[in-house]
C-alpha cells in the first residue's frame, strides 16, 4: 500500500498538470537528454511523512520515468502522437497502450509535462517571483493557485526540467526535489532496460477489461481505480 500511494502521488501530479495544459500538445519546445533523480515526499494532515526515490530519463522521443519495480516508457512519434508502456518488473510483465487506447481510457498526458515534470503552459499560469541558482544552474522560481491548489516550481530553464514541485491542496502536500543530474542514467538506477524487459509477458491494453480472470490483472485494475 505505502508504494501504491506513493506512486499514485506524483501519477497524480502530472495527470493535474496535463488537465491545466493541452493535452496532446505537439510542441517545439527542444528537450535536452537527461536522467534525473528525485526525492518525493508526502506530507498528510493524519498520516506521517512518506519518502521515495523517483527517476525520470528524457531520450529523443521518449520519456523514461521509473521507481521501485514500476516504469513507464512514453513514446511520442513525428506526428505527435504518444504510446504508453507500462513496466512491472517484480510480476515481468508489460502493458502497451496504443495512442487510440490512451484516449479511449483516458490516460492522455501533456509531452511537455512529462519531459519537464511541469507543462511550460502552466508555468506561464504562474507567477514569476525570481532568478536564482540551484545546483550550480540557471533557474527561476514561479509560484501561483490553481482554484484550490497551490504550486510552487523552481524551474532550471537550461534543461526545460522543474528541479522542485511543491503542490498543496486541502491538508495534503506532495514535495518532489532533484537530488542528481546526470547526462545518462546510472546502472544502478531502476530502468525499463529492453534487454531486460524483452522476456517480460506482453499485454494489449486494449485487452485488460476481457483478462479480468487474470490476478495479476485484477491487480492492476483495482489499482488504477476500475
Amino acid at each position: 500500500m505505502r508504494n501504491f500511494f506513493v506512486a499514485f502521488s506524483i501519477v497524480n501530479i502530472l495527470v493535474m498538470a496535463s488537465a491545466r495544459a493541452e493535452v496532446g500538445n505537439v510542441s517545439d519546445t527542444p528537450f535536452p537528454p537527461l536522467a534525473a533523480h528525485y526525492t518525493e515526499i508526502l506530507k498528510s494532515k493524519n498520516n506521517p511523512s512518506v519518502s521515495s526515490d523517483w527517476y525520470l530519463v528524457r531520450r529523443p522521443g521518449q520519456v523514461e520515468t521509473s521507481r521501485d519495480h514500476y516504469s513507464e516508457v512514453w513514446q511520442r512519434d513525428t506526428r505527435g502522437e504518444l504510446t504508453l508502456t507500462r513496466v512491472f518488473h517484480q510480476d515481468r510483465k508489460l502493458i502497451h497502450y496504443t495512442a487510440g487506447e490512451l484516449r479511449t481510457q483516458h490516460r492522455e498526458k501533456d509531452w511537455d509535462a512529462l519531459n519537464g515534470v511541469v507543462a511550460k503552459m502552466e508555468l506561464n499560469k504562474l507567477k514569476r517571483i525570481a532568478d536564482t541558482v540551484y545546483q550550480g544552474r540557471p533557474a527561476t522560481r514561479y509560484a501561483g493557485h490553481f482554484g484550490d491548489e497551490k504550486i510552487d516550481v523552481l524551474w532550471l530553464n537550461k534543461e526545460s526540467l522543474a528541479a522542485k514541485y511543491v503542490h498543496t491542496y486541502n491538508d495534503r502536500r506532495v514535495t518532489l526535489e532533484l537530488k542528481d543530474l546526470q547526462a545518462h542514467p546510472i546502472a544502478a538506477w531502476p530502468q525499463a532496460n529492453p534487454k531486460k524487459i524483452e522476456p517480460y509477458d506482453y499485454i494489449d491494453g486494449a485487452d485488460l477489461g476481457d483478462m479480468e480472470y487474470d490476478p495479476f490483472v485484477r491487480r492492476v485494475l483495482a489499482s488504477d481505480g476500475h
